[in-house]
């Protein structure tokens, strides 16, 4: 698969939001989840499609493409990773893993041309789930960076930001904590950070 790939990259952070809207046909996703159909659709209207989709794949807040289409993807993300200082927003963001298991998220002061929701997804690396029921029945899927929970857990205005989160505020289990710094309202992704459980 694909995403699968694409999770085994240094230079990529995946994120796989499983929906909900496809549990009609007999079979329903054990990771749909109406939030996550929700954030799609958020979007969609932010990026001017006239529908949603599957499979989907949203780089960097700022532009969609079939998540099938290969060539494609590949070409996006080269083009997000090549763009300079000028074109791109790229803020440090920094954390620290506590002997309690919460995590301390720090965001450093930046000029910026706005708020920024501060995100913490938790995701589990890989899933391998056998379908009974519906148009897959009897296939075994492979999931990707599946993720089990997400939250905003601050905003930032440009000034420096610190939170510790407790361990008990996101789904247990998960192997992977992301932290996001996206621009209000699902605009673009300013920064990225990994803490592997």
């Amino acid at each position: 698969m694909f995403l699968g790939e694409l999770a085994k990259r240094d230079e990529v952070v995946t994120l796989a939001f499983h929906v909900d809207y496809w549990d009609y046909i007999g079979w329903k996703d054990p990771f749909g989840d109406p939030l996550h159909t929700a954030r799609q659709r958020a979007y969609a209207a932010r990026l001017g499609q006239r529908t949603i989709y599957t499979p989907q794949m949203v780089i960097d807040g700022v532009t969609h493409a079939v998540g099938s289409r290969r060539g494609e993807v590949e070409s996006i993300i080269r083009g997000r990773y090549n763009q300079g200082p000028a074109e791109r927003v790229a803020i440090p963001v920094e954390y620290g893993l506590r002997s309690d298991g919460a995590i301390t998220v720090v965001v450093p002061a930046a000029v910026t041309t706005g708020p920024a929701d501060v995100l913490l997804a938790a995701v589990d690396a890989e899933h391998v789930t056998e379908v009974k029921r519906g148009e897959n029945s009897g296939r075994v899927l492979a999931d990707y960076s599946v993720v089990r929970s997400i939250s905003r857990i601050g905003t930032w205005n440009g000034k420096e930001f610190a939170v510790t989160v407790r361990s008990d505020s996101w789904h247990r289990g998960a192997d992977t904590l992301v932290i996001l710094l996206q621009a209000a309202e699902h605009g673009p992704i300013w920064g990225v950070a990994q803490a592997r459980l």
